[in-house]
């Protein structure tokens, strides 16, 4: 019986993780966590928001997406890219 109940019920369990840690920040953004010393997620947000309220920029900057870098050299040299005419 173990084999079979055992796929499900793990994958289940690491479904809920990300819902579990969204609760526990949340709780600890309203003031319901853990106490001071102990580090957490939602205190540290709540404790920060004064400095995202004065430079909202500092905060928002890192989500953009890094650049990816571009090659020196094209990809195929020989071959036209599709949007060339095509000689004769």
């Amino acid at each position: 019986m173990l084999p079979g109940v055992l796929p499900p019920v793990t994958r289940h369990a690491l479904l809920r993780i990300p819902a579990v840690a969204l609760a526990l920040a949340s709780l600890g953004f309203l003031g319901l966590g853990t106490r001071a010393p102990a580090p957490e997620w939602g205190r540290m947000l709540s404790e920060n928001m004064p400095y995202a309220e004065r430079a909202p920029w500092a905060v928002l900057a890192p989500r953009r997406r890094p650049r990816r870098p571009r090659r020196p050299w094209p990809s195929s040299p020989r071959r036209p890219y599709a949007g060339a005419p095509r000689r004769a």
